[in-house]
C-alpha cells in the first residue's frame, strides 16, 4: 500500500485518485482477510478458476487487438507482455493446485511438494511483464 501511494505521488497523480487507490486497496486487502475466515468453500474455487480463465481469454482478445496496432519496439513489448501473463496464469493454475491439497481427502497425509516449480514460473512472469514495461518506455 504504500508503495502504491507513493508511486501515485511520485507520477503526479491527484490527490483525489491517490486517496481512490489508497482506500480501495486497503478495502480489498481488508475483505479478503475477512474472508479468509468463513473457511473453505469449494464452489468458489470453481468460479474463481472460471473467472480467470475469461479474464485470460478477454486478455488474449484485446492483446490481439492492441498488437495488430503496434509498431516497432510496442510490437516486442506487447509480445513480452503477454509471455509474462502465460506464466502468471501458469503459476496460478500450480498456485490452486498446492494450495487445495490439504482439502482433498485423496492426499490426506501426503507431504506437500515443493513450491520451486511456482517461484520460478512468478519470477519469470515478473521478468517479462518488467521487459514489456522498459522496452514500451518513451526513449
Amino acid at each position: 500500500m504504500v508503495a502504491l501511494i507513493g508511486i501515485l505521488l511520485h507520477s503526479g497523480a491527484k490527490g483525489s485518485t491517490v486517496w481512490k487507490y489508497g482506500i480501495g486497496g486497503f478495502l480489498a486487502f481488508a475483505i479478503s482477510m475477512a474472508l479468509g475466515f468463513i473457511g473453505h468453500i469449494p464452489p468458489l474455487f470453481g468460479v474463481g478458476g472460471t473467472l480467470i480463465l475469461l479474464f485470460f481469454l478477454g486478455i488474449l482478445w484485446l492483446w490481439a487487438k492492441e498488437r495488430m496496432a503496434q509498431k516497432d519496439a510496442f510490437t516486442t513489448a506487447a509480445d513480452l507482455r503477454l509471455i509474462g501473463y502465460v506464466f502468471m496464469l501458469i503459476a496460478a493454475w500450480y498456485i490452486c493446485g498446492m494450495a487445495s491439497q490439504p482439502f482433498l481427502k485423496a492426499l490426506e497425509g501426503e507431504a506437500p511438494t515443493s513450491p520451486i516449480h511456482i517461484i520460478i514460473l512468478l519470477v519469470l512472469g515478473w521478468l517479462f511483464l518488467f521487459l514489456s514495461h522498459y522496452k514500451s518506455r518513451k526513449q
